[in-house]
């Protein structure tokens, strides 16, 4: 028994992201933003809210309760993603660059990557880092360890610009508008526009948690949208198939 529920642990750590089209409205939340800039950091846990355009950033647990601060040493953060190690990626508006950051204890900054153009949003995935201009449709895709250009995504029929609203969902990038307000999702391979949702107000700054999409318009009320679902990957079914083979067998 005590093998099995360690297997199903390791299991549940096996899940991928399938996006959710079209999105799903799940209610408003009393999740306070500090004007631009929101993020979501998975290894704490936590929602992380910049303070435009101050390096504060604001702790958030769960239930939307206040933890405290921490000093990025980063200014005019229009987003924030962090990563599963504790790292965290922003975009700096006016600056124009991503910079990743070592953690919420340690401000030390890994890289910088100059955009050449106003910020706009930064997201990442297990493998890469994706970076936009807030009225580019240039994908930057960039080395999660040194931050140096893999290559470059054209999108196509891109009809918003964005402050702060990108997202990445398995091989699909979202996007969140700000001058016409809608949500749209892009195929990495190609950067075909597969389609757009209209949500009615514009996105001013967003978190993504995994599975839900939080949305700000500068003021504490955040309205949530799934957007994705987590799945096995198709390797833990092989590996649980055999499991239940060797648990049975050994029964016998």
């Amino acid at each position: 028994m005590k093998n099995f529920i360690l297997f199903l642990f390791f299991l549940a750590t096996c899940l991928q992201a399938a996006l959710i089209w079209p999105p799903e409205f799940v209610g408003q939340v009393n999740l306070p933003s500090q004007s631009h800039g929101s993020g979501y950091s998975p290894y704490a846990d936590e929602f992380w809210v910049p303070l435009w355009a101050d390096p504060t950033v604001y702790r958030y647990d769960r239930n939307y309760n206040f933890l405290g601060t921490f000093n990025s040493g980063q200014a005019q953060m229009m987003q924030l993603w962090g990563d599963t190690d504790g790292s965290y990626y922003t975009a700096n508006w006016g600056y124009n660059t991503i910079t990743k950051k070592a953690g919420m204890t340690n401000s030390t900054t890994l890289w910088t990557y100059n955009l050449g153009t106003t910020a706009g949003g930064v997201a990442a995935d297990a493998n890469y880092v994706y970076a936009m201009g807030y009225n580019s449709n240039t994908v930057h895709k960039l080395n999660k360890a040194t931050g140096a250009l893999v290559s470059s995504i054209v999108l196509s029929n891109m009809t918003d610009t964005m402050h702060g609203g990108l997202a990445v969902v398995d091989n699909y990038l979202i996007r969140g508008g700000t001058s016409q307000g809608y949500l749209e999702y892009f195929d990495l391979s190609t950067g075909n526009r597969m389609g757009s949702y209209y949500i009615g107000y514009y996105v001013y700054g967003a978190a993504f948690d995994g599975t839900k999409y939080y949305i700000h318009q500068n003021d504490s009320t955040t309205e949530v949208y799934t957007i994705a679902t987590n799945i096995p990957e198709p390797s833990s079914f092989l590996l649980f198939s055999l499991f239940i083979t060797i648990f049975f067998l050994r029964k016998k």
